[in-house]
């Protein structure tokens, strides 16, 4: 219990710790296991140095980028025998090294 004051009002208030389960990416079911192709390929390709990072990304920089991997995951999902074509069609596009 804490006792806060309000006015000349003495209140007491039951504290519930602030405990959110923060979703990671290797916990996260949707996507998971795309990014874990996508690091097997080490191609040096923006989505495989972005599947890394996120990996390694705590519960609450992931909450801030999931929706856009859920996003880049319907543009460029496809079966894995085809994974190499998805990076060199990423690759070829204008800007991208």
């Amino acid at each position: 219990m804490r006792k806060t004051r309000i006015g000349d009002e003495l209140k007491q208030t039951s504290i519930r710790p602030q405990r959110r389960f923060k979703l990671t990416a290797l916990d996260d079911g949707d996507i998971s296991e795309w990014l874990m192709r996508l690091t097997e390929v080490r191609s040096g390709h923006f989505l495989c140095a972005l599947s890394e990072a996120v990996i390694r990304a705590d519960g609450e920089d992931y909450a801030i980028i999931r929706p856009a991997l859920m996003n880049l995951k319907r543009k460029y999902s496809v079966p894995k025998p085809h994974l190499e074509d998805t990076y060199s069609a990423f690759a070829g596009r204008k800007g991208v090294a």
